[in-house]
């Protein structure tokens, strides 16, 4: 995969805000880290060190736009859109899982 120049630009802003040299080697780590493949195998990344069995829930799915879909219909979604804000408005924070069945 072909690295944007904009994500090179990013790291340096931030290995700057944090004092750090960029380095081509650590460059290269943290491309690699952030990665779909890679974090959907990171234990840490995919709740898997958390006791989580990834073969019965996937944590991270397909890493695509609108995968959603595959999950929930039109109407479930703006339902849970709705308990969302409602949720958001008072100040409260929303967790959930989906699990297969």
């Amino acid at each position: 995969a072909v690295v944007s120049t904009q994500s090179t630009g990013e790291l340096k802003k931030i290995a700057e805000f944090l004092g750090m040299e960029l380095t081509e080697e650590l460059k290269e780590r943290v491309l690699d880290e952030g990665k779909f493949e890679t974090m959907q195998k990171n234990p840490v990344v995919n709740k898997s060190s958390r006791g989580i069995d990834v073969k019965k829930t996937r944590f991270i799915r397909k890493g695509k736009v609108g995968g959603w879909r595959d999950y929930l219909t039109e109407e479930q979604s703006t339902e849970l859109d709705k308990a969302i804000k409602k949720v958001q408005a008072v100040g409260g924070r929303v967790r959930c899982t989906l699990e297969n069945n």
